[in-house]
C-alpha cells in the first residue's frame, strides 16, 4: 500500500508514543488475543470471564456493555500490536468479523512500508551527509605547497562513512611553515565542520602572529574550539592534533597530543619514534598546564612521518591490525628517494593488507634535501 508522506512526518511523533505505552502483558484481553491466529469475539452473553473483560474495558458505562473484537497485528511473524474494537449495546455482525482480520492484516503492510520508506529516507539523508562531509573535508586540504629546501608529499584517503582527518600545511609570512595533522571524534558533516573551526582559526592565529610558537598557537586554537565545540554547537567532540613548525634551517618545533612521529634518520639508517604529548582539543577551556614545547631537526636526507590512526589501525581479515610496527618495518624498507613514491608504495600495502577500511587514511611525509 502506498504510504503518503503525511504519515512518515508524523512517524517518529507515533513512534515515540507506542515506545512510551507499556505493553499490557498482564491484561486478559492481551493474552488471549495474542496467542489467537483467528478474532476474538467477547459478548456479553458468555461466561463470567467474558463479562469481567467487558466491565473492565467499559467500566464508565456501568453495565451497558455489548461486545469487544479484537484481533493482532503480525509483521514478520512478529506481534506487533493489537487492534480491539469496543461496541456498547450490541453484538458485532458477520460483516464486522469478516473485516477485521483484512484491517489488521492491512495494518501490518502499511507499518511495514512506513518502516521501510523510514528507512529508506534515512538512508539516502545519510548519503546525502556524507556526500557534502567528503567535500568539506577534502575541500579544506591544500591544493599546492612548495616549500623551497623540503620535498613534501600529502595524501588523504576518506573511509566510506567519512571520518574526522584534517591536515595542513601553511606557508607563514615569516618565511617558515607549518604542518598542522588531526583527527576529529565522529563522523559526518559535524566533524567537517569541526575541521574546518580548526584549520579557519589556526590560519589566522599564524597570519596575524607569524613568530607564534607551536605550543602558544594550540593554546590559542583550542580555546576557540571549546567556545565553539562545548558552549555552541553543545557537543561532547574533541580533536587530537599536532602543530609543527619547521625552520628554513632544518630546525621544527612542535606541540599537541596526536600519534607518535616516525623519522628516518640517513646518517645512522634507523627509523626513530617522536612522542607527542599534550591535551585534545576542545576538552577544557585552558590547556595551557598541559601544552609543552618540544624541538627537533632534520637533517638533509632525514625523512619525517605524520600519520593519523587510520594508517596503523587498519585491519585484515584475520583481525589484526597494521600496527606501529608494521608502519616502522615498512619505512625501513621503502625507497627514501622521493616522499611521494614513499606514499604510493605505502597505499599499495595498505590496500594489499586491509579488508575493510573502517577510518581515513592520512599521511604527511616531509623530506628535507
Amino acid at each position: 500500500f502506498f504510504v503518503h508522506d503525511k504519515v512518515l512526518e508524523d512517524q517518529d511523533k507515533v513512534t515515540r508514543k507506542i515506545m512510551m505505552t507499556p505493553i499490557p502483558a498482564k491484561d486478559s484481553v492481551f493474552q488471549l488475543v495474542s496467542e489467537s491466529e483467528s478474532p476474538v469475539n467477547i459478548k456479553r452473553s458468555m461466561d463470567d470471564q467474558s463479562r469481567d473483560i467487558l466491565k473492565s474495558r467499559l467500566k464508565s458505562f456501568s453495565n451497558n456493555f455489548g461486545a469487544l473484537l479484537a484481533h493482532r497485528i503480525v509483521i514478520d511473524n512478529q506481534l506487533f500490536g493489537l487492534i480491539i474494537l469496543n461496541k456498547l449495546y450490541q453484538d458485532y455482525s458477520d460483516t464486522d468479523l469478516g473485516f477485521i482480520p483484512a484491517l489488521s492484516s492491512f495494518s501490518g503492510v502499511l507499518i511495514s512500508n512506513i518502516r521501510s520508506k523510514a528507512v529508506e529516507k534515512e538512508k539516502e539523508r545519510l548519503e546525502n551527509e556524507m556526500v557534502i562531509a567528503e567535500r568539506i573535508q577534502t575541500g579544506i586540504l591544500p591544493k599546492n605547497y612548495q616549500i623551497q629546501g623540503y620535498q613534501i608529499y600529502a595524501h588523504m584517503k576518506p573511509a566510506e562513512e567519512v571520518g574526522g582527518d584534517y591536515y595542513d600545511i601553511l606557508n607563514a609570512p615569516d618565511g617558515n611553515f607549518w604542518v598542522n595533522i588531526g583527527d576529529v571524534t565522529g563522523h559526518g558533516v559535524t566533524s567537517g565542520l569541526i575541521m574546518m573551526m580548526l584549520q579557519t582559526s589556526a590560519s589566522s592565529i599564524i597570519h596575524s602572529r607569524p613568530n607564534i610558537t607551536p605550543e602558544k598557537l594550540i593554546v590559542h586554537c583550542n580555546k576557540i574550539m571549546f567556545d565553539n565545540i562545548q558552549n555552541r554547537l553543545l557537543l561532547d567532540q574533541f580533536i587530537t592534533s599536532c602543530f609543527i613548525k619547521f625552520y628554513p634551517s632544518g630546525i621544527f618545533q612542535f606541540s599537541g597530543a596526536h600519534e607518535d612521529m616516525l623519522v628516518y634518520r640517513k646518517k645512522e639508517n634507523k627509523i626513530k619514534k617522536i612522542k607527542t604529548r599534550g591535551i585534545w582539543l576542545g576538552l577544557m577551556e585552558d590547556i595551557s598546564h598541559g601544552t609543552e614545547l618540544k624541538t627537533s631537526r632534520l637533517d638533509s636526507g632525514d625523512i619525517l612521518f605524520i600519520f593519523t590512526d587510520g594508517v596503523i589501525e587498519i585491519k585484515n581479515k584475520e583481525n589484526e591490525q597494521f600496527d606501529l610496527h608494521g608502519l616502522v618495518q615498512f619505512f625501513q624498507n621503502s625507497n627514501k628517494a622521493i616522499p611521494e613514491k614513499i606514499g604510493q608504495q605505502l597505499m599499495v600495502e595498505l590496500n594489499r593488507f586491509k579488508d575493510k577500511q573502517k577510518d581515513d587514511i592520512t599521511f604527511v611525509i616531509i623530506k628535507k634535501e
